[in-house]
């Protein structure tokens, strides 16, 4: 293995120098909310949708998940995430992105591709509840302790 290989997984692994999120479970956490992750995220839902509604599923499925994996790939691996990590987002991010909160993100999409795919509006306009739900689950359902 070459030393520049070495330097670039010790980096990303390297305990928290400065304030720099290098664990990997942080670098996952706040690429969530990086600019790039999620203009590539949503533009790719959205331009998946009329494909989806014409029945063109693996096109759709290639545009609606290959854009945001690379994405998330390139910004876990090379992006500087100290901002994000230090943003007014990272306290909000933190304590609320559980497992449950990104089941809600994943229906989020679920919920525009079944309704793009039956030719529903209304199931596509529901949409925008679940995301709603998501926003206020906390307030809605508040954890003990709280």
């Amino acid at each position: 293995m070459s030393s520049a290989h070495w330097e670039v997984d010790k980096k990303v692994t390297s305990p928290n120098v400065g304030g720099i999120p290098h664990d990997p479970r942080e670098k996952i956490l706040y690429h969530l909310i990086h600019s790039l992750k999620l203009l590539t995220h949503w533009s790719a839902s959205f331009a998946a949708l009329p494909l989806f509604w014409l029945h063109r599923v693996r096109v759709a499925l290639l545009l609606i998940s290959v854009p945001p994996i690379l994405a998330s790939v390139l910004i876990i691996r090379y992006a500087d995430l100290d901002p994000y990590k230090r943003s007014v987002f990272e306290r909000c991010l933190k304590p609320y992105m559980t497992k449950e909160r990104q089941s809600v993100r994943f229906m989020v999409i679920l919920i525009l591709v079944l309704g793009a795919w039956y030719r529903r509006s209304w199931l596509v306009s529901l949409d925008l509840l679940t995301v709603l739900f998501g926003w206020f689950y906390e307030k809605l359902f508040p954890r003990e302790g709280k």
